[in-house]
């Protein structure tokens, strides 16, 4: 048997088995041979054993070790489980008592050969499992599963599924078993082998879950004779699809957005937004090769309310989307020279016409129509006109606001037209000269915004001025205001004061400083103003670090705070602004 690699006596005489398989039989009744005997001695075969291989076996019986295990921890044990197990093969009469009462009901028999396990499962008292049905059903014609996945799609013909598909199941579940099932009538193919060869991304307990609960009622119990015949059919039968070809298709190039768009404009309809455009090519997909919409190859992925948009999409679309959709598939296939009808089904048992997927009831949902804004700047502005104004250097909000629609509007209207949009802020060409620009900026620090209203543009337009004259823009924050970022007037021509008096705040600074040179510590001039120490602490960082350096030597061992040398200099100065302009000095620092 090892030699040839099947096996052909006994058990396996009509359905020869491979000898892997058969190995695990005789591991299997070698372990329930040896049990037997250990308990029943008089079940040994001695005649077939000999006296000296009998006669060790029952020394090993009357020994503990035997009497703990039964697993072949020596030669004795493992030649009289294969003597016995050779016997019972050699002799089919003799399994059924061999493995009476001696299996677990919840055994699997998917490791051992096909007579084994349906021994097995008689034994059980089960009935044969559906896939077991199929695997010994035998077909009209000899056919690899291979060649029958070839017509084949990855979802039974929605027809075929109406039929066979148990009402407790998701459609979609019960699709993508059926299909596979069909694979399995005559095969040796295993559950997950079969749905690989049409989806290898479906989880494989759905054809297993479907395999193992159908036929629980009489009806569902036809079923299984329909697959068989449906196999038959698809074996006798030239398909007119390749259902592997289709699924192997690069489906990067059907139906682009921009054709999805262009799609619902002729139709009269609003295009939505991104999330129909991809349920439409999803749906689309399915459409063209049988499968399920997840398997599709795009980057978005479908999730939750998405998938299921996708699956009806088709059915609820109105009718002229459907049919203009029917005709990009149909350009697609022809575009990868596949000369082939878009949908075709095998005729089910009680039809005996050909049905296709059109068969199936639509249930139409209205949509929207396509923006009405682009039929009324049509009627304002033909798409000659209006592309002929654009280029002539009228801007998009002059173009919108003439039409009485939005800017996106006239956008699209021209990116329809082939009319290419200018870059931003080009609508009309300004010159500036640099140094006028460092001076404004740099020196008189005028903003951006002032900038903008005294050139005449957008605030972006004059930061790409300062860009390319290599102006270094101020950080953004408070200090860009136009009262933050001059000197107050009353620093005059002083450099200290115009460097001192700049930002929000700065008089009142300059104001408090004046107060708290009279006092020991900060915290005696801040008491004084009825402020909290640390606002006027803060306060006198800010001058000192405007100024050029810290303006006090903090109170030490009894010794009062006093003026740095750039806090005299700083006093001098602000002493001699305010005798000279008191008007701008003011009375709200104290």
């Amino acid at each position: 048997m090892i030699s040839r690699g099947s096996a052909r006596f006994g058990l396996y005489s009509a359905d020869p088995q491979p000898a892997l398989l058969v190995m695990e039989d005789f591991r299997l009744l070698n372990k329930l041979t040896r049990a037997k005997f250990r308990v029943d001695a008089s079940a040994l075969a001695q005649a077939e054993l000999g006296d000296d291989l009998s006669g060790r076996f029952l020394a090993l019986r009357a020994s503990d070790a035997e009497r703990r295990s039964v697993h072949p921890a020596n030669a004795v044990l493992a030649a009289v489980g294969n003597a016995g197990a050779y016997r019972a093969i050699s002799d089919p009469t003799e399994l059924p008592a061999l493995l009476a009462d001696r299996l677990p009901r919840t055994m699997s028999t998917s490791g051992y050969s096909r007579p084994l396990a349906q021994l097995i499962d008689a034994s059980l008292g089960r009935r044969h499992r559906p896939s077991t049905t199929l695997r010994a059903a035998v077909a009209g014609v000899a056919t690899r599963p291979e060649d029958r996945a070839r017509k084949v799609p990855a979802l039974l013909w929605p027809a075929w599924t109406e039929k066979l598909a148990p009402n407790r199941l998701d459609r979609e579940v019960a699709a993508s078993a059926l299909a596979a099932s069909v694979l399995l009538v005559g095969s040796d193919l295993t559950h997950g082998a079969a749905l690989r060869l049409l989806d290898p991304e479906s989880p494989g307990r759905r054809v297993s879950h479907l395999m193992t609960t159908l036929g629980r009622s009489r009806a569902e119990g036809r079923s299984i004779g329909a697959i068989v015949e449906l196999a038959d059919y698809l074996d006798r039968t030239d398909a007119p699809i390749d259902y592997s070809r289709r699924r192997a298709l690069d489906y990067s190039a059907l139906l682009p957005e921009r054709e999805w768009q262009d799609l619902c404009e002729e139709e009269g309809v609003n295009a939505g937004s991104g999330r129909r455009w991809r349920a439409a090519r999803h749906a689309l997909f399915a459409l063209v090769t049988g499968s399920r919409v997840d398997a599709a190859p795009f980057p978005d992925s479908l999730t939750g309310q998405a998938r299921a948009m996708a699956r009806d999409f088709l059915a609820r679309a109105p009718v002229r989307v459907r049919q203009a959709l029917e005709g990009v598939a149909v350009a697609f296939l022809q575009a990868n020279n596949i000369d082939e009808p878009l949908i075709w089904a095998p005729p089910t048992p009680d039809a005996p016409e050909t049905v296709s997927e059109s068969d199936v009831p639509v249930v139409e949902k209205p949509w929207a129509r396509a923006r009405p804004g682009a039929d009324r700047l049509a009627e304002t502005l033909p798409s000659e006109r209006l592309t002929a104004a654009y280029e002539a250097g009228r801007s998009t909000r002059e173009l919108a606001v003439e039409g009485n629609v939005a800017r996106q509007t006239v956008a699209r209207a021209l990116e329809r037209a082939g009319t290419p949009a200018r870059p931003p802020g080009r609508n009309k060409r300004i010159d500036i000269d640099n140094d006028w620009l460092r001076q404004r900026y740099v020196q008189e620090h005028a903003t951006i915004p002032e900038l903008a209203v005294e050139i005449g543009c957008s605030n972006q337009s004059v930061s790409r001025f300062l860009e390319r004259a290599g102006i270094p823009a101020r950080r953004r924050g408070s200090a860009s205001r136009a009262d933050s970022l001059r000197p107050h007037p009353i620093a005059k021509d002083s450099a200290l004061l115009r460097r001192a008096l700049i930002g929000q705040g700065a008089r009142q600074r300059a104001q408090r400083f004046l107060f708290a040179c009279d006092y020991a510590t900060l915290t005696g001039a801040a008491r004084a103003l009825e402020i909290s120490p640390a606002t006027l602490t803060t306060q006198m960082r800010l001058l000192g670090t405007a100024s050029g350096g810290d303006l006090f030597v903090s109170a030490q061992r009894g010794q009062p705070m006093r003026l740095t040398e750039t806090g005299r200099r700083l006093k001098r100065e602000l002493l001699k602004a305010r005798s000279e302009h008191p008007e701008l000095w003011g009375e709200d620092g104290a």
